[in-house]
């Protein structure tokens, strides 16, 4: 029984304690890196004496090349790559001691083309890159990301933050999560997910603070962008405030997809619980040339508020599903709901949908809409190509007791459990999807949990960090009070739109949401 059991144990896969170590913008190399007095000093002595499944803590401070610290990337004197873990519970794990004091000058990159990253998991870090992308994760697979801003001034062609990379033939860059996080600057795409797959946008918020450069004019300009990519996973994430330049930006979409390599993959990919506010073209704006999976396209809870044009257009082709979506629109050319095929058959469905305000038409569908409530003055009609089905409603949802705020359906209205398989008519968008911290195809991973959405995690952190750039001051990121009484925060901004003061037990509360498995000692706000 000994020896059984003795020679069991060997053949066990050998897993070693991880070690944990420190660096400081006023550390030493020369120190052991074993305690905060001891701190290293630069992340090429960090990285390079580090194992797999490692702990990094990162005390207060600004990390950059002029601080002599380096960054966290290939490039840059002292700088170097977080090496991978040993698997999904071991982790190599880089984390700020306290959230909102570690902010890092220069571009993160996870991956080579020669280099595969895994089982990393970083939080609570600021990446400022300047005037280069924030964060590009190139060529990796089980990355975490938790509670980091990522904020860059490119001003021309490319993104602040992205996900994947267009030289390595199969996916490069998948099982990819990206949670708590905030994404802001000037550049031509705010955030991407490129040539991926299985990859999850989690509680993101995104605002793009226009763009002037040569890469910008005549050139699309997006907030976020799926593109050739699939299994994508959009789960509760908001573009807030996006801005264009007269002089620069093309007008596009706060959310975007393509699809026009020949051959290349797209489908799966699902908006769940997904806000665009104020856009200043249009909402959601999905054109792939082809799709190789069904369905296509999954919209679901999901709400364009007051863009300059429509609300959901959605064209081309694939199996697109689109259901609970509210689309207020008040402009002279765009349509709430857009559903046109232009190259081949569309197949999906249209239902549990409002559209309300006024522009050309309310629903625009070649697929036939069902339980469709449609209200507002259009300038051609309120359907186009077909006609609601079933369940077609025509009511004023501001003016019945159904939409007090765009972010839910109220009890006893007209609009409430009577939709399409006893659901509502359109968005609510209350609490979170996803299990936190599960990737793509984990037990809940994109389920409609009951856990509460708002407050918005890190909101205090977003707002600083939106109003301290160059026409940042501006949306929920000025100061003064709400309807409700106090601060304007990120939750009251989107909630008092229609000009109803937020909820007591939505915006009165007394700290800020946090990363359960954050490190003790971090700053709460």
């Amino acid at each position: 029984m000994f020896c059984v059991l003795f020679f069991a144990v060997l053949l066990l896969p050998k897993v070693t304690l991880a070690a944990q170590y420190h660096v400081s913008p006023s550390g030493s190399d020369s120190n052991d890196g074993l305690t905060e007095n001891t701190a290293w000093k630069t992340f090429s002595k960090a990285f390079s004496s580090m194992v797999a499944g490692d702990e990094l803590i990162l005390l207060d401070g600004t990390y950059s090349e002029e601080a002599g610290t380096g960054y966290i990337s290939y490039l840059g004197i002292n700088s170097a790559q977080i090496p991978s873990g040993i698997d999904r519970d071991h982790m190599t794990y880089v984390h700020a001691k306290n959230y909102g004091q570690v902010v890092i000058e220069g571009t993160l990159f996870v991956g080579r083309s020669f280099r595969r990253d895994n089982y990393i998991k970083l939080e609570g870090i600021k990446f400022n890159g300047v005037s280069s992308s924030a964060g590009q994760v190139y060529n990796a697979s089980y990355v975490m990301i938790r509670s980091c801003g990522f904020y860059a001034d490119i001003n021309d062609n490319g993104s602040v933050f992205g996900l994947g990379t267009n030289d390595i033939t199969t996916p490069a860059t998948s099982n990819i999560l990206i949670e708590d996080v905030w994404i802001w600057g000037r550049a031509r795409i705010i955030a991407i997910n490129y040539k991926s797959d299985r990859n999850i946008w989690r509680r993101v918020v995104v605002r793009g603070d226009g763009c002037t450069g040569v890469g910008c004019v005549n050139s699309p300009n997006v907030g976020i962008t799926v593109y050739d990519s699939t299994k994508t996973s959009l789960q509760n994430v908001l573009v807030v405030d996006r801005r264009l330049d007269l002089a620069g930006s093309s007008p596009y979409a706060d959310f975007a997809v393509a699809q026009h390599t020949p051959g290349e993959a797209y489908g799966n990919n699902e908006w769940l619980g997904t806000i665009s506010v104020k856009a200043p073209d249009g909402g959601y704006y999905f054109e792939p040339d082809a799709s190789s999976l069904s369905p296509a396209q999954t919209v679901r809870n999901a709400v364009a508020l007051l863009p300059e044009n429509f609300g959901f257009n959605v064209s081309r082709t694939g199996d697109n599903h689109i259901e609970n979506v509210t689309a207020y629109v008040s402009n002279s050319g765009g349509s709430g709901i857009r559903m046109a095929p232009e190259l081949g058959q569309t197949s999906g469905y249209v239902r549990n949908a409002v559209a309300f305000g006024n522009g050309r038409w309310g629903i625009n569908s070649s697929l036939q809409p069902s339980y469709s409530n449609v209200y507002g003055t259009w300038e051609e009609s309120s359907y186009n190509q077909t006609v609601c089905a079933v369940g077609c409603l025509a009511t004023n949802p501001l003016t019945n007791g159904s939409m007090e705020y765009i972010t839910r359906i109220e009890n006893e209205s007209p609009l409430k459990g009577t939709g399409y398989g006893e659901a509502d008519y359109g968005a609510n968008i209350v609490y979170r999807y996803g299990t936190d911290g599960a990737f793509w195809g984990d037990s809940g991973y994109n389920n409609l949990t009951s856990n509460l959405l708002w407050p918005w995690p890190n909101e205090d952190r977003i707002k600083v960090d939106f109003a301290s750039t160059g026409n940042g001051a501006r949306g929920f990121a000025v100061s003064g009070n709400g309807l409700y009484g106090g601060l304007i925060t990120l939750t009251s901004y989107i909630w008092e739109y229609l000009g109803n003061p937020c909820p007591a037990d939505i915006c009165n509360y007394a700290t800020d949401m946090i990363s359960p498995d954050a490190p003790a000692g971090l700053a709460v706000r």
